[in-house]
């Protein structure tokens, strides 16, 4: 019946492969104040099987449906007035704001007494468009609500039976196909092409359902003589003849629902209630006739049961992070271990690693200073007089030689200065310091020099 792009745009969602599993019901009215309630299993937003059907009544008990789970009402064609009006606009936020005005023009009932929803659908005309209003009197649907809160079931979804019933027959092979349904709340005939409903009707239950089956086919094929229809799909509880319907609906084939190609078999009863119920997921989609205050709320619970899901998600990566980050630090801290286990054995083997670099270091220093060239010790020797003491002398490869020692007073450092500089195999002789530990006391003379050496031979 049409492109993929069609089917969710004319609400029929599109049921592709799913990842969870869960539940989702659809409810319709019955006769004597009954509900028709049927669960369905979804992987994802694919029909996996139809899990349960249960009339509901005074003496039903609440059903197990989990809290907040879609539950979507059909309501029979009889109480929603349907009516297309075609607009000169393709905006759809334009038309949404004219469809209140729209919708006031077309009501049988004063507005405030009036609950209405709508359907924008793509004209054959250019830059028009077809604006599908729904309108339903809201003591019906609150009486529906007040009669299912009896049993705890609060919809998230109103809309009209036979957009329920388009989208089981959308997995039909037939590109025009109808829906009958006949049972003791009424009798219903729509019927769709390419994704949409072109036309529909509703009876009450005591007209004859070969009757109404024959009626509507005529009005059918009168007002679409383009799109001739294929095949019309039997559904409801009521005893029908189907050889009798094929007589008044020749030259269409008439079947049953349950011979629709879904995952799992639909009785005739069930139509109804499991098309419903694959609509669970469109809560912006259009024929929502939900009250506002209602819609809010499963919004709100939507909102919710996301924030939920969004936080589990969240404390659930939480702890998959702690765990991989509680790996990685046992990991490295294990590391680390047999790491510093290593490094006491090599300590353990090669001894204190400082204290043989200061002894190397110090064997350095003797090896200069026994390396120092006898010429320069016996210059020295002969230059220093018997009142200085020299205590440390350093000589490295720029031949440089520093040296320190002790005078009695400052006029004798100087007069070694003096020899110093006199003498031919030191260059650049500069005392670098002089001075007395503490001043104004009878003490030695501290002193350093440095000179090159240039006369070596």
């Amino acid at each position: 019946m049409g492109s993929s792009a069609e089917k969710k745009r004319f609400g029929f969602p599109r049921l592709g492969s799913g990842m969870r599993e869960q539940v989702w019901a659809g409810v319709a009215p019955a006769a004597g104040g009954a509900y028709r309630l049927v669960t369905v299993v979804m992987n994802g937003e694919s029909l996996k099987t139809v899990k349960e059907s249960t009339l509901l009544d005074g003496d039903t008990p609440p059903p197990g449906l989990k809290a907040g789970s879609p539950l979507v009402l059909a309501l029979p064609r009889r109480e929603v007035i349907v009516k297309t009006v075609q607009v000169p606009s393709s905006d759809r936020r334009q038309i949404s704001q004219m469809a209140p005005y729209e919708a006031a023009s077309q009501l049988p009932w004063p507005p405030e007494e009036s609950q209405v929803a709508f359907a924008i659908h793509d004209s054959e005309e250019p830059e028009y468009s077809d604006l599908v209003l729904f309108m339903c009197r809201k003591e019906t649907i609150q009486g529906h609500l007040a009669a299912l809160k009896k049993w705890n079931l609060s919809p998230s979804r109103i809309e009209p039976a036979f957009l329920s019933a388009g989208r089981l027959l959308w997995h039909a092979e037939d590109e025009a196909a109808g829906f009958f349904v006949a049972d003791r709340n009424g009798i219903e005939y729509a019927r769709y092409a390419r994704g949409r409903n072109l036309f529909s009707r509703g009876t009450p239950p005591e007209e004859d359902p070969a009757k109404v089956l024959a009626r509507s086919r005529t009005i059918d094929e009168r007002m679409s003589p383009g799109a001739p229809c294929t095949a019309v799909y039997v559904a409801g509880d009521a005893p029908l003849d189907l050889e009798e319907l094929s007589g008044v609906a020749a030259p269409c084939a008439v079947k049953s629902v349950a011979e629709l190609p879904l995952p799992s078999q639909v009785a005739p009863s069930d139509a109804v209630c499991v098309g419903a119920a694959l609509g669970g997921a469109d809560y912006d989609a259009g024929g929502n006739l939900l009250p506002e205050r209602e819609m809010r709320l499963v919004v709100l619970r939507h909102i919710v049961r996301q924030g939920r899901k969004l936080l589990a998600s969240a404390v659930w990566l939480l702890l998959v992070l702690v765990a991989m980050g509680w790996y990685f630090f046992s990991r490295e801290e294990a590391r680390a271990t047999r790491a510093e286990a290593e490094i006491e054995a090599i300590q353990a083997e090669v001894g204190n690693l400082k204290e043989q670099y200061e002894a190397l270091q110090l064997l350095a220093g003797e090896r200069t200073r026994v390396g120092l060239p006898l010429q320069v010790v016996l210059e020295l020797y002969r230059l220093t007089p018997q009142n200085i003491g020299i205590n440390s002398f350093t000589y490295d490869s720029r031949r440089t030689l520093s040296f320190g020692g002790e005078a009695p007073s400052f006029r004798a450092a100087y007069e070694y200065m003096d020899a110093l500089l006199n003498s031919k195999m030191l260059a650049d002789v500069d005392m670098k310091s002089a001075s007395k530990p503490q001043l104004g006391r009878e003490e030695l003379v501290e002193f350093k020099v440095t000179c090159a050496i240039t006369g070596m031979k």
